[in-house]
């Protein structure tokens, strides 16, 4: 006895191009979303590495700008060319222009050559110069 249920060859043909296509479809579907997976992943990397480079080199920026003003403090402290009066307006012209420096000595074989400091700060902070120096030296002792 033959079953009674027969499916013609053009109902099989499209039944099998319907599977053929829905599997190809299936496997660009997945290669595609591991594909923009990674592509994001990268981006995100790169993104990351970009950003720290920046920041890296904004702080590298800022820092070589502190550099040279301290710089240029030293210079005014230890210019002998220089008369007290008009160097304490050049570093109170200084300090305006640099708020983040409160203090500034320069030391030499443990000694301190010259220093100078933002008075109006300190006090705003509640510290004298008296304080600041026996905290240093305390910190040095601790370096040490």
């Amino acid at each position: 006895m033959k079953s009674g249920i027969r499916f013609p060859i053009r109902l099989k043909i499209l039944v099998a191009l319907l599977l053929a296509v829905t599997a190809a479809t299936s496997v660009i579907v997945f290669s595609m979303g591991n594909l923009f997976r990674d592509d994001k992943q990268t981006y995100i990397a790169d993104l990351a590495s970009m950003t720290a480079l920046s920041v890296a080199e904004e702080s590298r920026s800022l820092l070589t700008g502190y550099r040279e003003r301290i710089t240029v403090y030293a210079r005014i402290l230890l210019d002998p060319g220089l008369e007290q009066a008009h160097r304490e307006e050049l570093l109170h012209e200084l300090f305006k222009e640099f708020p983040v420096l409160v203090s500034m000595s320069i030391y030499r074989e443990g000694a301190e050559l010259a220093g100078v400091h933002n008075v109006r700060d300190l006090e705003s902070a509640g510290i004298t110069k008296e304080t600041l120096r026996e905290r240093i030296h305390a910190n040095e002792a601790v370096a040490s």
